[in-house]
């Protein structure tokens, strides 16, 4: 094989025609700087139009392009193919731990549902201000890292405790509470701490640290749930098998 060709061995299955998942080869010539992303693309104009994959944006900020380079979820759009070459090949499937629907594609609504189960959202105190509510740059800052979250689902995809327990509520949404559980405008920190604290919460992470290895922000869940663990056991949260 030239140095200019990669060879991309890419997880097919069509719900139509396949009982089971399984392997197409496709040996591409690689355009300089190309990222992963670019090279599926590739693809689809020049060898297959059929192969099914989710992007947007291409700019690392929707997150839709998560996906499984060589067994590891990583962001398609972000990543250098030249990073990615193993013994002249390249190997791609779909995220883990989520239903494939087609090709690339999995059906992300277990995910959303999961997010969903820790009131992603502002639960203030009182009447709304007349303005915003304001932080101070120390305030914001105890939220910063889990702010920038973009949903991939990359720790999700990858993470162990997952893979063996569908109803942990995930390292995504465990970072996605603790946004909300240190925010100087949230007034719910107790209630957060009581429900997540429960099983298939916080307490069921295994400590693996996949979920920040994969994490393509600086939000890196695995320290995220280290502090609602610290935080939970400070207020009083111990009635639970984790504490």
């Amino acid at each position: 094989m030239a140095n200019n060709k990669v060879l991309f061995r890419i997880q097919r299955f069509d719900p139509e025609k396949d009982e089971k998942p399984h392997h197409q080869d496709f040996e591409i010539e690689l355009a300089p700087g190309a990222t992963i992303l670019k090279t599926l693309h590739q693809i689809r104009a020049e060898k297959d139009p059929t192969l099914a994959l989710r992007y947007s944006c291409g700019s690392a900020i929707c997150g839709s392009c998560a996906m499984k380079i060589n067994g590891h979820a990583i962001l398609a759009c972000k990543t250098q193919v030249s990073e990615c070459v193993r013994d002249g090949t390249v190997r791609v499937a779909p995220i883990g731990n989520l239903k494939i629907l087609r090709d690339l594609v999995v059906d992300i609504e277990p995910f959303w549902e999961s997010l969903g189960k820790v009131k992603p959202y502002l639960m203030p105190k009182g009447a709304a201000p007349d303005r915003e509510r304001t932080q101070t740059p120390a305030q914001f800052g105890s939220i910063d890292p889990s702010t920038t979250c973009i949903l991939c689902a990359a720790c999700y995809s990858d993470c162990n405790a997952l893979e063996v327990d569908p109803s942990f509520v995930g390292p995504a949404s465990l970072a996605k509470a603790h946004r909300f559980i240190f925010d100087s405008r949230d007034a719910a920190r107790q209630q957060r701490l009581r429900e997540i604290s429960q099983r298939t919460g916080v307490w069921d992470c295994t400590h693996c640290g996949e979920c920040s290895t994969r994490c393509p922000t600086e939000t890196k869940p695995l320290e995220r749930i280290e502090e609602i663990r610290v935080q939970a056991m400070a207020d009083g949260h111990h009635g639970n098998a984790g504490a």
